[in-house]
């Protein structure tokens, strides 16, 4: 089975159920608190790729939404309702799948929005030196 060991109860987690997980559920699968900024610049927010993530990640999944709504020709709108069902696919099969609400396959584009901006709050800070805090406290030194 293709998963990964899940060190409180040793045994092994899917790896379906690893990347699908629940928000409320990772913390059974880490068994720690983590902040969702502190270590965006070595990922999505890394310098050398936010760019191309943030173009990615906004035409793919808010653009169409934005289209589908606004004055273009019909040539367009269509297109964006391909796009907005191609979008949401993946969201409507893992809701399912993972018992989760309907709303969040519908406030999905807004996630998205949220997740762009926790990538670049977190890369600003990473170049301004500001470690990030929780309850007081420093999370540790940045890599």
């Amino acid at each position: 089975m293709i998963g990964r060991l899940d060190r409180d109860r040793d045994e092994i987690v899917p790896l379906w159920d690893v990347l699908f997980a629940q928000a409320k559920d990772i913390p059974k699968l880490r068994r720690r608190r983590m902040v969702l900024a502190k270590n965006t610049h070595e990922g999505l927010g890394a310098p050398a790729v936010i760019f191309p993530m943030t173009f990615i990640l906004l035409c793919g999944q808010v653009v169409p939404f934005l289209l589908l709504f606004s004055s273009v020709p019909s040539v367009v709108r269509f297109m964006a309702a391909t796009a907005c069902s191609l979008a949401f696919l993946p969201r409507l099969v893992a809701a399912g799948r993972f018992r989760q609400p309907w709303l969040s396959v519908l406030l999905h584009p807004l996630g998205v929005i949220a997740l762009v901006g926790i990538q670049w709050f977190g890369l600003f800070r990473h170049l301004s030196g500001r470690r990030p805090q929780w309850k007081g406290r420093s999370l540790g030194a940045d890599t």
